[in-house]
Parts: structure tokens; C-alpha cells; sequence
């Protein structure tokens, strides 16, 4: 997997929410978050990776994203998935909600569903599955290649959502700006 270029990425794409808002207009996203149910869940990190929260042979890590983060989380998705992973030759790249038809009268649990698979092993062909849970801000990566999500795709997806982020923010005093640094890109084991 090549170096990801989150400047190229960036730059050379639409970074505004409006494609989001197109595929998961506002009425069928949360106003709040609520609590994963599982303990796992719930002692899942917000944007950081607990390398031990699962047992290795699970194959699966998770996080939680902050709720007015929701939107470009999917836009990094989005960024990450279709515009790099998507045009190489290398990969292919599923993307699905479950369920497949959202509304707001919905109040099932709902989820953003993106498989990343290479055309090269046949074999064992899936890298990881990646879950948004859109009711609880809950992200699951599940594969044998989740490292390669922990170690490289994870601190895009970070900066990708930052910048999205700084850009689309409407409030130009700079009070509700999220203030990240670079040790936030950190996976932490424990």
C-alpha cells in the first residue's frame, strides 16, 4: 500500500458536506449520540485506537467518533475509500448502509459499511470492514489486515476529518473549533 497524500487528497477533491447531506440528509442522522450497548463498546476511545480492547484472534478494533464529527467522518470515508482506494487498480471497494433504506421514523440502529479487498489474493481477498454505527458514533474495523487500518488509514481518516472539519465549520470566532494536535494521531496500546 502506497504513502497516502492527505494534501493531494485534499486538494484535488470537493471537501464539502454537501454529497454527505445529498446521501444522509440531516432528518435521518442523530442529534445526539447514544451509548453503544456492548462493554466494549462503551470503553471504546474517542478518535484513539486501544490496540487490547479486543483479543487479537477477534481481529477488530474500535473507536468512537465525537457526534459533531459525524458528517466528516463520513466525508473522510468517503475521501479515503472512493477517491484513493477506490481508483487503484489494486483494490476494491464496497461501501453499503444497513439497513439499505434510511428514514427518519427509523430509529433502528444504523450503519455506514465499507469493505476494502485487494484484486490480488483471491483466496482471502477482504483486508477489514470498516462500521459506522450512525446511532451511537461506534466505529468497528474487522479483518486480518486491521493493522494496516490501525498503523496507516487511521491517521489520514484523522487528518482528513480535521481539515474537513476546520473548513466546513461555520463559526468563524474559533469557539467551537476543535483544538487537535498531532499526539491525537497516536494509536495508544494499553
Amino acid at each position: 500500500m502506497a504513502d497516502i497524500a492527505v494534501d493531494h487528497l485534499i486538494t484535488n477533491n470537493d471537501i464539502t458536506l454537501t454529497s454527505v447531506y445529498c446521501d444522509y440528509p440531516v432528518t435521518c442522522l442523530p442529534t445526539k449520540f447514544n451509548v453503544p450497548s456492548g462493554p466494549k463498546g462503551m470503553r471504546a476511545l474517542t478518535e484513539e485506537i486501544d490496540t487490547h480492547l479486543y483479543d487479537e484472534a477477534a481481529h477488530m478494533i474500535a473507536f468512537r467518533i465525537p457526534h459533531p464529527n459525524i458528517a466528516p467522518w463520513i466525508k473522510s470515508l468517503s475521501l479515503l475509500y472512493y477517491e484513493h482506494y477506490g481508483k487503484s487498480p489494486e483494490y476494491i471497494v464496497s461501501w453499503f448502509d444497513d439497513p439499505e433504506n434510511w428514514s427518519a421514523k427509523n430509529s433502528g440502529n444504523k450503519s455506514i459499511c465499507v469493505e476494502l479487498s485487494t484484486k490480488a489474493d483471491v483466496l482471502n481477498s477482504l483486508l477489514y470492514k470498516i462500521t459506522l454505527f450512525i446511532n451511537t458514533g461506534l466505529v468497528q474495523v474487522q479483518g486480518n489486515h486491521k493493522d494496516t487500518f490501525v498503523n496507516k488509514d487511521f491517521p489520514v481518516l484523522l487528518k482528513l476529518v480535521n481539515e474537513i472539519y476546520m473548513a466546513t465549520n461555520t463559526d468563524k470566532s474559533g469557539l467551537c473549533k476543535i483544538n487537535r494536535s498531532e499526539a491525537s494521531l497516536e494509536v495508544k496500546p494499553t
